[in-house]
């Protein structure tokens, strides 16, 4: 469950709210929001949004307008859980989230619109029924051609004569007057004009500026290091291999005639002995001296690093340094010249990566390497110090580093310069005239008599698009279509009609179906109203239809109640949390009551409910449902520093203005409250009156105009009809209090006046 809404910052107009670090905020099983539109109810939805699909765009997309900051939120869940959304990423408890939030289920205006009927239940709009139907009131924006064709007519013609006040080079007088002067700036406009001659004079040189070469990528310096790394780290006992061969030549030349096959035979004498010279047979144990001596004479290893060394003594000792980096500055040179060239055509130029490599000496350090390749020759089981080897690496990086910082900032310039290149192929002269009238055209909107034809132009527009408006039809698809669709379903969602207050019509049948055009299933449904069957799939005028039988209050019931069987087929429901944003905008508002006892219902049902509104009589209708449950009223306020949350006192906000109007003055008497000064008790006081003479007296002045509180409007409703006679001079007097100040002046009453005319007013309201 959800237990805490911690922080929302740079989404929408949440700035930087932080909940207080106590319990004030905290959340229960039922909460309800309640919020003045625009103030981010539909922010928090996206946040809930973002977080059920583990999608960023959600709040990346909302991110606060002219804030440099990214969106940050943080919620807080039970089990010691957080979920924190922060460089664009959801993460919970520091990890980041693999998977969506499944279990988070949010009903508004969004999950109805992606999932609804439009004005034609087509082939299309059937395929959404993949786990339910859901019933949207499918927006139908109808606009149709006036019939005040006459109007028109005159309209039109004295459109003509403005128009023909007119001259335009490129834009046509429609698209013209639209343009928002307050959007252009004179002087932008000018340096537009300037380009645009610059633009002619590129395209005039063109043939000399699309075969100038663009800037040459560096190359990487040749010598490969990995061999030398491997013979530093590596050493040979070279004294044993040595004294092995002084004493296998003396035995070659002892005992055998042909010194070249000796090796051979003693080699594979060695490998292939058992216990027992294969000549003599006799035991070798005490001649293992010898045999040690052998091995040490046919070690390959010795002679492997003795090659690996002069190899790479060689590799380095004919690198040539001082050209590999020559050719490094001779193409900085080059570069330089031709970036200036390019600079005279190009805005906005990237600039070079800036490098010095003459500051890097690998001279010396390859002399010192070199050196102690020959130590190392002289004696492989030398351990040589690699401090030159590794400022030797250190320089090669940093050369690699510079080299690739380089080259990727000539790829930018180069691709700039490749854009613009491609760019001239495109403009002729042709186009280049028509850029300039429309910069033309756009300089004369600064024109005065320009500026006050527009403002005719727009005005007769104005006219003419209240007159005669076209009728545009939106058609919106339902998406892939479920065939567990049963007739147990079908009696849920007439139930779920029936129990929000639908008895005008019901469900008559939901059949899946399939085509071959379609591919994947879809679902036909029927509707019953007054024991005639309405196919959805028709949408003609001149018979019963989906578009003209089931009113829009009727769609958006017909959506509700595929939520609600949604809901009642879905498994493990004490799971699920549950959040409703506005539900009432896709529902009928007249069955305000049927919904709220519905969303009671879920609340049971289910782990957790969020129920968010800018309907105060609704806030009341839940506050009647939910009052005996664990529930938690919000209130989403705002102000210069952005949207907040704050704990809402439902009771004093469902009282009535006289109710909270008596609470103040009973304050004012107990307390001396500064919330009430002689300036605003002339407001108080008359509200107080107005309102409970109302409540009273509502037939006999529900046709009164006048200000209630002046004496003619009190003498006219009730002095002259012997009302209220007992208390007249008492209603006289507040009356003179409450009024504009002609017979008193209010600021001169101190705090006990104060006090004792809000007693007179107390008696007086009673014997009301």
């Amino acid at each position: 469950m959800i237990k805490k809404i911690k922080k929302i910052s740079n989404v929408g107009c949440f700035y930087n709210f932080n909940s207080p670090n106590d319990n004030t905020l905290e959340l229960k099983n039922t909460n309800i929001f309640y919020a003045l539109n625009g103030y981010g109810k539909t922010t928090i939805t996206a946040i809930f949004r973002s977080l059920k699909k583990n999608n960023p765009d959600f709040i990346v997309g909302r991110n606060t307008l002219n804030s440099s900051d990214k969106s940050e939120v943080i919620f807080e869940f039970g089990n010691n859980e957080n979920f924190i959304f922060n460089d664009s990423k959801w993460r919970k408890n520091g990890d980041y989230l693999s998977c969506k939030y499944e279990n988070l289920i949010i009903f508004d205006d969004d999950f109805v619109n992606n999932n609804i009927f439009a004005e034609k239940f087509e082939i299309g709009h059937k395929k959404s029924l993949y786990k339910i139907i859901f019933g949207m009131d499918g927006i139908i924006l109808s606009n149709k051609f006036n019939e005040l064709r006459k109007n028109k007519k005159e309209e039109e013609k004295e459109l003509e004569t403005i128009k023909d006040k007119f001259d335009l080079k490129s834009y046509n007088i429609d698209d013209y007057i639209k343009i928002e002067t307050s959007q252009l700036e004179l002087k932008k406009i000018e340096n537009m004009l300037k380009k645009l001659k610059k633009g002619k004079l590129n395209y005039k040189n063109q043939t000399e500026i699309k075969i100038k070469e663009s800037l040459k990528i560096l190359g990487f310096l040749s010598y490969d290091k990995k061999g030398l790394q491997e013979i530093y780290k590596k050493s040979i006992n070279s004294e044993s291999h040595k004294k092995a061969k002084k004493e296998v030549e003396k035995y070659k030349e002892k005992y055998f005639k042909n010194k070249d096959e000796a090796e051979t035979f003693i080699k594979v004498g060695v490998k292939n002995y058992k216990e027992e010279c294969p000549f003599c047979h006799k035991e070798l144990n005490d001649r293992k001296d010898l045999l040690e001596i052998y091995k040490n004479y046919f070690d390959d290893s010795y002679d492997d690093f003795i090659k690996s060394i002069n190899k790479e003594y060689e590799s380095l000792y004919s690198w040539n340094i001082e050209v590999d980096i020559e050719k490094l500055k001779n193409t900085l040179k080059t570069n330089e010249t031709i970036y200036e060239y390019w600079s005279n055509y190009i805005e906005d130029f990237y600039e070079i990566y800036k490098t010095d490599i003459t500051k890097f000496d690998f001279e010396v350090i390859k002399q010192k390497i070199i050196e102690e390749l020959e130590q190392k020759k002289q004696n492989l089981n030398i351990v040589i110090k690699d401090e030159n080897l590794l400022l030797f690496e250190k320089n090669l990086k940093k050369i690699y580093n510079i080299v690739i910082k380089y080259n990727d900032s000539i790829k930018k310039i180069n691709k700039q310069i490749q854009d613009f290149k491609d760019s001239l192929k495109t403009i002729n002269v042709v186009e280049l005239e028509k850029k300039e009238n429309k910069l033309i055209d756009l300089k004369n909107l600064f024109d005065e008599e320009i500026i006050g034809n527009c403002l005719k132009y727009k005005t007769k527009i104005s006219n003419i698009s209240k007159i005669d408006k076209k009728i545009e039809t939106k058609k919106k698809e339902l998406e892939e279509y479920s065939k567990k669709i049963i007739k147990e379903y079908k009696e849920l969602i007439n139930k779920k009609l029936y129990d929000i207050g639908i008895d005008s019509f019901e469900l008559s049948t939901i059949e899946p179906s399939a085509d071959a055009r379609a591919k994947d299933a879809y679902v036909e449904i029927v509707i019953k109203m007054l024991d005639k069957n309405i196919h959805l799939k028709s949408y003609r005028e001149d018979e019963p239809s989906f578009k003209n039988s089931l009113s829009r209050g009727d769609k958006n019931s017909l959506a509700f109640a595929f939520f609600l069987a949604f809901l009642e087929k879905k498994n493990k429901k004490n799971e699920l949390i549950i959040i409703f944003d506005d539900p009432l905008s896709s529902h009928d508002e007249n069955r305000q009551d049927s919904t709220a006892f519905e969303l009671r219902k879920i609340s049971a049902q289910v782990k957790q409910v969020i129920i968010l509104t800018h309907k105060k009589g609704f806030i009341e209708c839940l506050f009647r449902k939910f009052k005996e449950i664990n529930t938690v009223f919000f209130e989403i306020d705002k102000n210069i520093n952005g949207s907040g949350i704050n704990k809402l006192d439902i009771k004093y906000f469902l009282k009535k203005d006289f109710e909270k109007i008596i609470d103040k003055f009973n304050n004012y008497l107990d307390f001396g409250s500064n919330e009430l000064s002689p300036g605003n008790l002339l407001n108080d006081i008359r509200k107080l009156f107005e309102d409970v003479l109302y409540i009273k007296y509502y037939n006999r002045l529900k046709t009164e105009s006048r200000p209630l509180m002046q004496f003619d409007t009190l003498n006219d409703n009730f002095f002259n009809k012997d009302l209220l006679l007992n208390i007249k001079s008492e209603l006289i007097d507040l009356a003179n209090i409450s009024n504009d100040g002609s017979h008193w002046s209010v600021e001169k009453l101190n705090k006990e006046q104060i006090k004792t005319k809000i007693k007179d007013a107390f008696k007086v309201i009673e014997s009301i």
